[in-house]
């Protein structure tokens, strides 16, 4: 059956991790480029080009598939910021549930066995099974289950996420719903991850040992890798540790979307949350129909006359990703060595936006302004000192990579030197990564 197929294929997963070298012993796994699933990406004219069925393919769905205390509500929220897109909270092993009603429509007394006439069918009588109406009424279902909240009027894609997949749920979601795709989402440090409250939880209702969980995280970290590989362009792998302004841009760009990110919101349980977001001003741009500058991340707002500084659209950029990245240097990793290669590959990336050495004044001078007038009073010669000292070693490190850049190199940043750092460089962070702070808020 098929509960009794993913019994046996857990048994040999785990089997495969207990021997001598096996799957992830020490609870940390590799990193899996994010970008090679974003290559994967369908043509952006259709959510399912691959879908021929008229029927089974009017409606759009987006599931997640999240292993518990893997960021998967973060995810859930993230996406719901996207216009058009409504994913609702866990299912409770809605995908499962409807794989096994259909298998028992498929067993082997799904029919009559020839005695249709009233009064002889036998104990386990049903009728020929007709899948594709089926699927259609599964399909039927889940829309009108799943409908948005009042306040989202543009809903054109619905689903869910849950933590209870396994590879043939999917698989099977994929068939049913073949207007759809699937975010599969993971967490590289499964050892936090098995310590987390979710999994204490279970360790002690089912008195598993320590090891036995973090075994059991393993196996179902691996199942869900799995599981993104089978989807192929459907699916989308993302890893909690990967959660970054980069990355979000990447699925919203995956899901069609002209929409990019200006931060990421991470929820822990104390905040977490089934319910959609209210609309949020700020958590992301859009471009307005006919004007692709108001994206300010694409080619449009790079051109134009820039033989004034201060009102260059290089500089407009350079000032935006500068201040982004300074609001995460404060609240960020704490770890020096991860805002070094950050602002140095800042500043390899601006040499395609048209910024050069003499904008860095510029943008000295309008960021202390800037701080100026937000602070008031408040902004001491003290005050005014750190941030210079702060901007300084900042905009040093980016105009390595920009000087790099020119040179046609490629590299990770210089090392990170104690002298001259500051305070600010103690406080370090990257401005589009999500680190081990946020990590560790989103699993605790």
């Amino acid at each position: 059956s098929v509960i009794e197929d993913e019994e046996e294929e857990e048994q040999q997963q785990q089997n495969r991790a207990d021997a001598p070298g096996g799957d992830r012993a020490h609870g940390v796994w590799p990193p899996i480029s994010v970008e090679d699933f974003a290559a994967l990406a369908p043509t952006q004219e259709q959510w399912c080009p691959w879908c021929k069925d008229e029927e089974l393919c009017k409606r759009q769905f987006l599931f997640i598939v999240g292993v518990g205390r893997s960021g998967s509500t973060t995810l859930m929220n993230m996406v719901n910021f996207l216009p058009g897109i409504t994913i609702w909270g866990e299912s409770k092993m809605m995908p499962k549930r409807l794989m096994q009603m259909q298998w028992w429509m498929d067993h082997k007394w799904n029919t009559t066995n020839g005695s249709e006439m009233l009064g002889r069918m036998i104990a386990m009588s049903h009728p020929h099974e007709n899948l594709r109406v089926f699927h259609a009424n599964v399909q039927e279902m889940m829309w009108n289950m799943w409908v948005p909240p009042a306040w989202r009027t543009d809903s054109t894609v619905r689903g869910f996420k849950d933590i209870a997949w396994s590879p043939q749920s999917a698989e099977w979601m994929a068939e049913a719903v073949p207007c759809s795709r699937f975010i599969v989402n993971y967490r590289r440090d499964t050892t936090t991850q098995s310590h987390s409250g979710f999994w204490a939880r279970m360790k002690k209702k089912t008195g598993a040992s320590d090891a036995q969980i973090l075994q059991k995280v393993g196996i179902k970290t691996q199942r869900y890798i799995d599981i993104a590989g089978r989807l192929g362009p459907r699916g989308f792998l993302i890893a909690l540790e990967d959660y970054s302004l980069d990355n979000f841009d990447r699925i919203a760009a995956w899901l069609g979307s002209p929409c990019r990110f200006n931060r990421v919101i991470h929820l822990n349980p104390h905040g977490t949350t089934n319910v959609l977001p209210k609309p949020c001003e700020d958590c992301l741009r859009c471009p307005v129909p006919g004007n692709a500058a108001e994206l300010g991340d694409g080619e449009a707002d790079e051109v134009g006359d820039e033989s004034d500084i201060m009102q260059s659209a290089a500089l407009r950029k350079l000032f935006s990703k500068f201040v982004n990245a300074v609001g995460c240097a404060v609240a960020g990793l704490h770890d020096n060595t991860k805002l070094v290669a950050m602002l140095f590959q800042l500043g390899q990336r601006h040499v395609n936006y048209g910024v050069h050495e003499a904008h860095f004044e510029a943008l000295g001078t309008a960021f202390q302004l800037t701080l100026r007038e937000h602070l008031g009073t408040e902004f001491t010669k003290d005050i005014e000192d750190a941030w210079t000292m702060a901007y300084k070693f900042m905009s040093s490190i980016m105009l390595q990579g920009i000087r790099m850049g020119l040179a046609g190199g490629k590299g990770a940043g210089p090392a990170l030197e104690d002298s001259g750092s500051g305070s600010a460089g103690k406080r370090g962070a990257g401005s589009r990564a999500a680190g081990s702070d946020s990590a560790a808020a989103e699993a605790d």
